[in-house]
């Protein structure tokens, strides 16, 4: 098959915008890697009084894992906001520990104590 004069330059930019194209695909798959950051939560009790715990961040709920006298969890963080971890504690009732501001891209550890039926 031939080619005439017409038919190769439009192959070459084809072929340009095509490599263009995937390299932006590329690009975003990357930088969207680079910002997929876990934040790690954390609510512990030395006297055993927690029941179970529950993150409430980027509109998920997710309950925390018991370990020992501690309930530890993570999560990727897609969004920019607040959140909480509602504790549920041995006499019924619950206590919330709020969860500052969480930034998309960044990772970030919370760690809290219950005392005396208070987050601190």
């Amino acid at each position: 098959m031939e080619l005439n004069a017409h038919q190769g330059p439009t192959l070459a930019v084809y072929t340009h915008f095509r490599c263009i194209r995937l390299g932006a695909i590329c690009f975003a798959v990357l930088l969207t890697a680079c910002f997929n950051a876990t934040n790690y939560f954390k609510v512990s009790a030395p006297s055993g009084e927690i029941v179970s715990a529950e993150l409430q961040l980027c509109r998920k709920r997710q309950p925390l894992i018991q370990n020992g006298d501690s309930f530890k969890g993570q999560m990727s963080i897609n969004c920019e906001g607040a959140g909480k971890i509602v504790v549920r504690l041995k006499d019924g009732t619950e206590t919330i520990c709020p969860i500052g501001y969480v930034t998309f891209g960044l990772e970030d550890t919370f760690d809290y104590v219950i005392k005396d039926g208070a987050c601190s």
